[in-house]
Formats: C-alpha cells, sequence, structure tokens
C-alpha cells in the first residue's frame, strides 16, 4: 500500500493563491531514485536536500535534476563510532529473533548473484565520505527543516537519535522512517518500538504505515514487486512510518509551549492530504480559521477535499457534513459495498471449496493408485498360486509314478518269493 496520496489539490491551492510565503524544506536520508515528485506540489517554494552514498545514482540525479530548490549530495549519514548512548552491535543472521534469514528473498539473493534486493545495488560505487545530519544540516546553513524522511536499510533509529534534540528547533512537522518489527527488545535496535517511543515524546503521532511481509522459504509467495523483496504472504518484517504533529488538537499550545504558525498551519494541511489524512486537514483548518485573513474563505479548500474524497464534482462541503449529522446510516457500506462484500466472501468461499476439490482429487488419486498397485499385487499373487498349483500337481504327479513303479517291483518281488516257496 502506498503511503502517499498522488492527486494533492491542498498545496496547489495555496501555492496558486500565494497563501503558502516560506520555503517547505525538506531532506530525504537515503534518495536512490530521487526526491519524491509528490514534494513538487509545493512549486518553487520547494527545497529539499537528497543524501545518498552511491556516487553513480547521485551522479545521475544531478544529470536529471529539473528543479532549482533541489540538490543531491553523496554521503553516508551516521558515523562508524557509536554515538548519541547508542551501542552498535551487529544483528546476527543466526538468531531466534530474527527470521529473516529463512525467508525466501533473502536465501534467493543468497543463492543467485544476479539476485539484487533493491533497484540499485548497496555497496556499489560508494563513497567513503561519513557525515552525522545535524553536522549535514549545519554544513548547509538549514536553518529550517519541515519533513524528514530516513531510508538507509540500515540503523536508521541512529539517525533519528543524532537529530532528536534538534527537531523542536528546526520546526520539523513530519518524519518518515523505515523500521523493523523483528529484533531483540534491546534499545539499539531499529524496532518499530524504540522508533515510537522516541516520537511520542517529541510529540508526534503515527498517521500511516505500510508493512512489508516476507514469506519463509519452505512455502515461498509470490513477491510483491518485480524484486526479491516484500512478498504478498508472510510475517510482517519492515514497516514504513509516517510521523506527524497533531496541529489539530486543542491541547497542542499545552504540549509544545507555543502557537502554530499560518505557515505551519497551511503546511501541516498539505501533509496531512499527502499522507492521506484529509480529515485532519479539515480539521487543523477549521481550528485555525481565525489565523486566515477574512478574504480568505475557508470554506473552499474544505469543498476541494470533501469533492475528492467522494469523487463527487457535485458535492460540497457543508452538504456532506449534513448528510453526515441527519443521516449517519448513509455513511454505512452501501447497497453496492454490500454486494462487493458478498461477492469477495463467495469467492473466498469458492477459492476454498476449490481447495476442497483438489485436496479430495489428490486423495482419491492416491487410493486409486494404491487400488491399482493391490490389483497388480494380487495378480501376482494369482499367477505365483497357479504356478504353485503346477508345481504341486507336477509333485503329486511325481509322487504317484514312483509309488506305482515301487508297487509293481514289490509285487514282482513277492511273487517271485512265492514261486521259490513252492518250488522247495
Amino acid at each position: 500500500m502506498s503511503l502517499i496520496s498522488f492527486n494533492n489539490i491542498l498545496a496547489n491551492y495555496f501555492t496558486d493563491l500565494g497563501l503558502i510565503q516560506e520555503d517547505f524544506v525538506m531532506i530525504d536520508v537515503g534518495c536512490s531514485g530521487g526526491i519524491d515528485p509528490v514534494w513538487l506540489t509545493f512549486g518553487e517554494n520547494l527545497f529539499a536536500y537528497g543524501i545518498d552514498p552511491q556516487k553513480t545514482e547521485i551522479e545521475r540525479l544531478k544529470k536529471d535534476l529539473n528543479h532549482k530548490g533541489i540538490k543531491y549530495h553523496t554521503y553516508f549519514i551516521g558515523s562508524e563510532e557509536s554515538e548519541y548512548g547508542i551501542k552498535k552491535t551487529k544483528f546476527h543472521k543466526k538468531s531466534y529473533m530474527n527470521p529473516v534469514f529463512r525467508t525466501s528473498s533473502s536465501v534467493v539473493i543468497k543463492n543467485s548473484e544476479n539476485a539484487k534486493a533493491q533497484s540499485n545495488p548497496i555497496f556499489e560505487n560508494v563513497t567513503e565520505n561519513w557525515i552525522t545530519l545535524p553536522d549535514f544540516i549545519k554544513e548547509n546553513s538549514i536553518k529550517k527543516v519541515d519533513f524528514i524522511k530516513i531510508d538507509t536499510d540500515g540503523n536508521d533509529i541512529e539517525i533519528l537519535h543524532s537529530i532528536s534534540e534538534q527537531i523542536e528547533n528546526l520546526g520539523v512537522l513530519g518524519i518518515m522512517i523505515e523500521s523493523n518489527f523483528v529484533g531483540t527488545a534491546d534499545k539499539n535496535q531499529n524496532s518499530f518500538f524504540n522508533i515510537d517511543e522516541i516520537m511520542k515524546k517529541k510529540g508526534f503521532h503515527l498517521y500511516n504505515l505500510s508493512i512489508s511481509k516476507y514469506s519463509k522459504v519452505a512455502l515461498p509467495s509470490k513477491f510483491k514487486y518485480n524484486i526479491f523483496a516484500q512478498t504478498e504472504f508472510g510475517q510482517p518484517v519492515q514497516c514504513d512510518l509516517v510521523y506527524l504533529k497533531d496541529g489539530a488538537s486543542e491541547y497542542y499550545n499545552d504540549f509544545f509551549g507555543k502557537e502554530l504558525t499560518k505557515q505551519e498551519v497551511l503546511k501541516l494541511a498539505c501533509l496531512y492530504e499527502i499522507f492521506k489524512v484529509p480529515d485532519l486537514a479539515a480539521e487543523i483548518l477549521l481550528l485555525h480559521k481565525n489565523k486566515f485573513d477574512t478574504d480568505f474563505k475557508i470554506i473552499e479548500p474544505l469543498n476541494l477535499l470533501t469533492k475528492k474524497i467522494t469523487r463527487d464534482k457535485n458535492i460540497d462541503y457543508k452538504t456532506y457534513i449534513e448528510n453526515f449529522q441527519v443521516n449517519p446510516s448513509s455513511f454505512l457500506p452501501g447497497i453496492k459495498e454490500n454486494s462487493e462484500n458478498k461477492i469477495n466472501f463467495l469467492q473466498d468461499r469458492l477459492n476454498d471449496a476449490k481447495d476442497d476439490i483438489a485436496l479430495f482429487e489428490l486423495k482419491n488419486n492416491e487410493l486409486l493408485n494404491n487400488y491399482t498397485q493391490l490389483e497388480i499385487k494380487n495378480k501376482e499373487l494369482e499367477v505365483t498360486n497357479i504356478k504353485l498349483n503346477d508345481h504341486n500337481q507336477n509333485l503329486m504327479n511325481e509322487i504317484n509314478s514312483i509309488s506305482a513303479s515301487r508297487t509293481f517291483k514289490l509285487a514282482k518281488l513277492l511273487s517271485k518269493i512265492w514261486k521259490f516257496i513252492r518250488f522247495v
């Protein structure tokens, strides 16, 4: 499931009206493939920094660059030494808490020199330059960051720790980070639990996530994409997490000790839509409507969001809300949805029946095969029995023949004896 909504109207709407007057600054750590096009909706206000250790990939991205606000840099982000109170440890493959080495993708990659887990090979023509994220920000004179994406296929939690004390001062509104569901309970593990704890302490809520499943090689699933990685079924192993500040909460000021600016409200509304929580976008605009000039009609972006989620160009926000208040039952799954659910249910039952039939046919074939084998054995026994009968008959004939011969000879002998007795 994609975490991003690609048909985003608020950023374009606010930019066209000139409401977003500050730069939207984002940092992409692990930018292989390029800065996501979704950020281009901020137009000329976008300033993005892409960082990746693959020199060939960064050179390619620089050549294809078509936005003056995007810059690419070749670095390993992090440190080769222990930092930020985290002791780096190797995640042993042969570990009870690490089932990854038993997955189909892991085995394929291990057994095939040509198999690659990613679209860009890791550690192929990479830089030797390391830098921490705080040092990168200082080196590039970055004073404010709205959004940070971290996806290094490594210890992303170390990068998060390195920047955690600067999150508030930099004005960070959101963070997207890759994490694992597997691993130990150690604080140094790049686990969902550890990352979620850090983000909660900093006042961020989880608003979206994607789950990557990996099947075991004992019964491999089809791969989800055209790479040897995620599979259609299997254990949840990895996830991408989207954390954002809750600017629509009436207790925001109590937690952070300050109010959101109008520019932060607009940017958060855009981020909520981008990461598929348009309800929160509507909520923050309504809560902070007094921050906008009287000539700005807050109802217009609400109308746009309503048309987007309903896919109905003729409905407006007011009508939509009135429908909910008067008839909330209309928001239950309709006839079409119920029919689709029934069809899906029947399809599942049909698939189950097909599986049962296939199993029955398999067992029936086994029984037929066993019956055939028994018939063959039975015929073999019949042939053997006939041979035994023939053999027994031959023996009886021989015995009878021998018996008759001995009887004849005995009769002749007795006759001679009798003649001799009579003669004497």
